[in-house]
């Protein structure tokens, strides 16, 4: 599922008011994706991304970043597109 989402991309949402993040600044009413393909195969997150490589999953060895970036389904309240 990392190699191959169930969705390519999560998006949908839209700002209400002018946010800075980072050195992005986005004025309201910016509808935000989220590119699940590009983010799940970052060679900064995932060394080595279209290697297989079962042990890449041992909690000894995820990072935390890893753990933010895995979101095969989306994230938070809506996190599942059954739901």
């Amino acid at each position: 599922m990392r190699l191959y989402p169930v969705v390519p991309a999560v998006g949908g949402r839209k700002t209400t008011k002018e946010i800075t993040i980072g050195n992005w600044r986005l004025p309201p009413d910016v509808e935000i994706n989220v590119d699940l393909v590009t983010m799940l195969r970052d060679e900064n997150v995932w060394p080595e991304p279209l290697k297989f490589n079962p042990e890449r999953w041992n909690p000894s060895v995820l990072t935390n970043e890893q753990r933010k970036s895995w979101m095969p389904f989306s994230y938070g309240p809506r996190i599942c597109i059954g739901m």
